[in-house]
């Protein structure tokens, strides 16, 4: 990535368009302009007693991010034109997400998932040829901006044993880390539960059964494997509760250990920080 402010967008179908910035319209899509793009919706939660002045301030809740773009297709023939209007709409969708990415001037990237909130109306005031300006309103549904994947592992070599993890994010709102391993009969994981003292147990899994958990209950189940064996019902209700705070930029060593087994147990955890910009 050529360091400068760029913007390009990811399709349902992988293609590739570079928006703005380094090989902006090389596919012949050019963004014009953006609304909603920088700064999240977020709305401050106030309760207003009775007999009292005035309001109790509560917690802010972030609404689906609502970015409307402009963009304008453009070719040196009709023919050309047809068949890159009929690419770049393939790429999007009102039922699955594509990605927006955004990079500084450093070249940093954060990316967005992004879907049509509607298709736009047809501008069609006259016959396209080789041109046409679409105002198109997209969606994320999950707001936020991912930075760079971060990882840290922990190989245990056979039976018992205890090791750490290292969890970090230096993002500006709170995380969910992902943890995730493969199973072996009469072991147990127990993982750390955010960055304090808290850890949560496992339960037992088949020989090489690949587990994963995921915290977010926003994303479904916190517990689940390949082989849907319904992992989460056997932690009997015992949940993750602690996330991972905004700006942990040193990472934080945490406990990870397992009980029984006879052969090599690998955990590793996964943490996307999210940030409310995509940049700065």
């Amino acid at each position: 990535m050529v360091a400068g402010r760029n913007i390009r967008y990811i399709g349902v179908d992988d293609s590739v368009w570079p928006l703005h910035g380094h090989l902006m319209g090389e596919k012949g899509v050019y963004l014009t302009s953006l609304a909603g793009f920088y700064h999240p919706v977020r709305v401050p939660m106030t309760q207003t007693p009775a007999y009292m002045r005035g309001a109790i301030p509560g917690p802010s809740k972030t609404d689906p991010s609502i970015i409307d773009m402009k963009i304008f297709t453009s070719a040196t023939s009709e023919e050309e034109w047809e068949q890159i209007e009929s690419e770049w709409w393939n790429a999007w969708s009102d039922e699955a997400d594509g990605l927006l990415v955004a990079a500084d001037r450093n070249g940093n990237e954060r990316s967005q998932p992004v879907r049509l909130q509607t298709y736009p109306s047809d501008p069609f005031d006259w016959e396209p040829e080789t041109e046409m300006e679409w105002t198109m309103p997209t969606v994320a549904y999950s707001p936020g901006w991912r930075g760079p994947l971060l990882t840290s592992n922990w190989t245990n070599s056979g039976g018992s044993g205890t090791g750490t993890l290292n969890l970090a994010n230096p993002g500006d709102l709170e995380i969910w880390p992902q943890f995730a391993g493969w199973g072996q009969a009469g072991a147990r994981v127990t993982l750390p539960d955010g960055i304090g003292t808290d850890t949560r147990q496992l339960p037992e899994f088949a020989d090489g059964e690949h587990w994963l958990v995921d915290p977010d209950m926003t994303t479904g189940v916190q517990l689940d494997t390949v082989t849907n064996t319904q992992a989460a019902a056997r932690m009997a209700g015992l949940l993750f509760q602690n996330t991972i705070p905004a700006r942990t930029t040193v990472p934080v060593s945490r406990a990870v250990s397992v009980t029984g087994g006879d052969t090599d147990t690998e955990v590793t955890a996964y943490m996307t920080p999210l940030y409310r910009r995509p940049w700065g």
